[in-house]
């Protein structure tokens, strides 16, 4: 299982997002940068979308179980 560093998160105003004069896209996370060429970025993007559909499932199929459980418990 991955484990996790136990280091702070940054506030979410202190996450940027941006694409430079150059075309390089550039994301800041607390003090850490990541520079991407648009090509890589538009790949790590779709990357993320895919985690967070799948994040959106879980957590609907999660709510599904808890509202079955609910109602057979009130049986």
């Amino acid at each position: 299982m991955l484990q996790h560093s136990s280091q702070s998160e940054p506030r979410l105003e202190d996450i940027d997002c941006f694409a430079c004069e150059s075309g390089c896209v550039h994301f800041e996370y607390g003090s850490t940068m990541l520079s991407f060429s648009r090509e890589t970025f538009m790949y790590v993007a779709e990357l993320f979308a895919e985690a967070r559909q799948d994040m959106l499932d879980e957590e609907e199929l999660l709510n599904d179980w808890s509202e079955q459980i609910e109602e057979t418990e009130k049986i």
